[in-house]
């Protein structure tokens, strides 16, 4: 979803600053968390195992406990933000807090819930608590279209030459993914055009699960599974925001452009999905990802740092 294209920020992350094509035959495992940004778009999840619930993520350090709706106390939790106290552009060893930007206010009923698209703009995530200079950045770009917006999220990380291309359609009922594209380097390519209704949230908002979705066509083949489990309220940025925690199973499997490289990705997530800035503000991603039979695996849990005002 937008807030699911949040894309492949995990992935991202553990890539080198630079590749070219030599490099990529050099230290395919390396570079296999790049590519796996293909599909670290919002709301995923699927794969062999898409029929049966995805495993709670463990809490991160530091993490704090939500007021939950749910019964079931959540087994993940977000960390938490530092309280506001300095500039918006703050270099702090944890997330530094920004103001509330007071765009859709009002705490609708669960069961009841919309959300807008995302503002145009950039979308910074801190990836490593220990060290801020490390960023994930979306820059999301809005256009109307007839039923809805297109979504157009641009992702890139401060320490990858990757960069990750994903295309939403927004309607008032629901977010379908309609293509992912990743680029490395001077020009390996992975392109993932999604040719069926591939449904990554639906509106109103609540708990339930959906149903598998899954599709095949010459560049690629992915199943996706998500489950709605709660509402919380969580205290971060500032302030208190509203968010459904989500889980999410997927699976990916894609060649490259040029026929020389084959991609598998699986991954499972849980977010912090808000309706008031229609993007997570917290996600924890454990993934396995093959890059032509090299094996890499990763969590990573990029925590919101700063939005659109």
């Amino acid at each position: 979803m937008a807030a699911s294209a949040d894309a492949g920020h995990a992935v991202l992350a553990a890539c080198p600053a630079s590749h070219d094509r030599r490099a990529v035959r050099q230290a395919r495992g390396t570079i296999a968390c790049a590519v796996a940004v293909l599909l670290a778009v919002a709301a995923c999840s699927g794969g062999d195992a898409a029929t049966s619930d995805a495993p709670e993520s463990q809490p991160a350090q530091g993490a704090t406990t939500p007021t939950t709706d749910s019964a079931r106390p959540a087994a993940s939790k977000p960390t938490a933000a530092r309280e506001p106290g300095g500039s918006r552009a703050a270099t702090t060893t944890e997330n530094p807090a920004v103001k509330p930007d007071g765009h859709r206010t009002g705490k609708p009923a669960d069961g009841e819930v919309t959300a807008s698209p995302p503002r145009p703009g950039s979308y910074v995530y801190s990836v490593n608590r220990s060290d801020p200079s490390e960023t994930f950045t979306d820059r999301v770009r809005t256009r109307r279209v007839p039923g809805g917006h297109r979504i157009i999220i641009d992702s890139r990380s401060s320490r990858s030459s990757a960069t990750a291309h994903t295309v939403l359609r927004w309607q008032s009922d629901r977010v379908l993914l309609e293509a992912t594209n990743v680029t490395i380097g001077d020009g390996l390519v992975f392109d993932c055009p999604v040719d069926v209704q591939v449904e990554l949230v639906r509106f109103p908002l609540k708990p339930e699960r959906y149903p598998l979705r899954q599709w095949r066509n010459d560049q690629c083949s992915g199943a996706i599974h998500t489950r709605v489990a709660e509402f919380v309220d969580l205290k971060m940025l500032g302030r208190s925001w509203r968010v459904a925690r989500m889980v999410t199973r997927m699976t990916v499997a894609t060649t490259s452009a040029d026929g020389e490289h084959t991609f598998r990705n699986s991954y499972t997530e849980t977010r912090w999905f808000s309706v008031e800035l229609g993007k997570e503000l917290q996600r924890d991603r454990s993934s396995v990802s093959d890059l032509d039979g090299h094996e890499t695996s990763s969590r990573i849990v990029p925590v919101l740092r700063d939005y659109p005002s």
